[in-house]
């Protein structure tokens, strides 16, 4: 990757990625002369309470790095909106019948997301909740395309 020197204005480039449980060496891939293309991913600092931004060139294999995904750092106001009101259309449209949406609810100034981890954004209510919280999950997880548009549409 590079910029074109030719072209008469400066361009920047940031390119912003989760952090995969397989993470390799990617330091070769971002190497742009200009400086103008930064190669970044997203990592939880759950001891700092924040979300850092972490250069694709630092690779370090001894390093412990937590999953984080795109989705685990949003706004978690944003995304307790979009994700009631997308219940709620389930229920009026009663796509699924299986799962009981009333018994999980959505904290609106959590830190993080991070549903697939330890998360305080939801909480089951009741045994029957917690027993199904993996189904209620993957179920999230089907309606990701449609939750980043209404997220956008939201923010």
């Amino acid at each position: 990757m590079k910029i074109d020197k030719k072209s008469n204005s400066v361009k920047r480039v940031l390119c912003l990625t989760d952090t995969d449980p397989n993470l390799t060496d990617n330091k070769d891939i971002g190497k742009d002369p200009s400086g103008n293309i930064q190669l970044k991913r997203l990592q939880i600092n759950f001891e700092k309470s924040k979300v850092d931004l972490m250069s694709l060139n630092n690779f370090n294999p001894q390093a412990v790095y937590t999953v984080t995904r795109i989705e685990d750092v949003l706004s978690s106001k944003i995304y307790k909106t979009i994700l009631e009101n997308l219940l709620n259309k389930v229920i009026e449209e009663s796509e699924d019948e299986d799962i009981s949406y009333s018994n999980y609810s959505f904290l609106e100034d959590a830190l993080f997301i991070n549903l697939l981890g330890d998360t305080q954004f939801m909480y089951c209510e009741g045994i029957e909740a917690t027993r199904r919280k993996a189904d209620f999950i993957k179920f999230i997880e089907s309606k990701k395309t449609r939750l980043s548009y209404d997220y956008i549409a939201e923010f």
